[in-house]
């Protein structure tokens, strides 16, 4: 083993956020240096990269999760001893925002069963039934639930799709809006998070920004004591 690889301080980082919202290619832009071309769902994945920050070498460890809902008991399992937290949302998509700070409840209203015939009552009853299918992440909610004082960055992914005529055109058809970079500014404001940065992970624009930040934040709240609280309770 080498002596910059035994004196290399190590930190963890973990990546969380709605599925689809681009996690795993900007890890594995960042580590394998390519943009994967196929979504295949990520349920853990981890890679390990070395970064030099202000002369120090950090053996940075990268826990990708999953995002959707099928994986809600195993993910808590990738908090442990996390050093930083990063919560990413796509652009594109405004719901994988609201979710970062929101509970959001699929209301489920029943249509009236019509091969139950008529009525046989005079009286009319009007009665509305929620039955809630399920229950989205509120992405911050859980990581500071599982890892009080560990830093959080907010990062808006998939930037290069605000200038994509193809991707406009498809925000136009959907009736949808991009996310702009002042919402996300907003919204890391609200949950208390260290920076906002935005990338993509197709140019390669702003990801070396997002790590630095990501290692810089993990070493000063170990400094401070404040890294590596997570803690899993199943």
């Amino acid at each position: 083993m080498s002596g910059t690889a035994t004196n290399a301080i190590r930190r963890k980082l973990v990546i969380i956020g709605d599925g689809a919202c681009g996690k795993t290619s900007l890890l594995s832009v960042f580590t394998l240096g390519y943009f994967p071309t196929r979504y295949i769902p990520t349920v853990f994945e981890n890679y390990v990269t070395d970064c030099r920050v202000n002369g120090k070498s950090v053996q940075l460890a990268l826990w990708d999760t999953a995002g959707q809902e099928d994986y809600e008991r195993l993910r808590p399992l990738a908090y442990a001893k996390a050093h930083v937290i990063l919560v990413g949302f796509a652009v594109d998509t405004p719901d994988s925002l609201d979710n970062v700070k929101h509970k959001v409840r699929n209301p489920i209203n029943p249509p009236p069963d019509s091969s139950a015939g008529p009525s046989l009552s005079p009286i009319s009853v009007s009665v509305t039934v929620s039955v809630t299918r399920s229950t989205k992440a509120q992405w911050v909610e859980e990581a500071t639930r599982l890892c009080p004082g560990v830093p959080i960055i907010l990062v808006g992914l998939k930037k290069d799709l605000r200038e994509d005529p193809v991707a406009i055109e498809e925000q136009r058809k959907k009736s949808l809006l991009f996310v702009t970079s002042n919402d996300g500014e907003s919204v890391a404001k609200d949950i208390g998070a260290r920076r906002y940065l935005e990338c993509s992970s197709l140019t390669g624009e702003g990801v070396d920004d997002v790590f630095e930040a990501a290692t810089r934040a993990a070493l000063l709240t170990f400094e401070k004591g404040e890294g590596g609280n997570c803690c899993v309770v199943l």
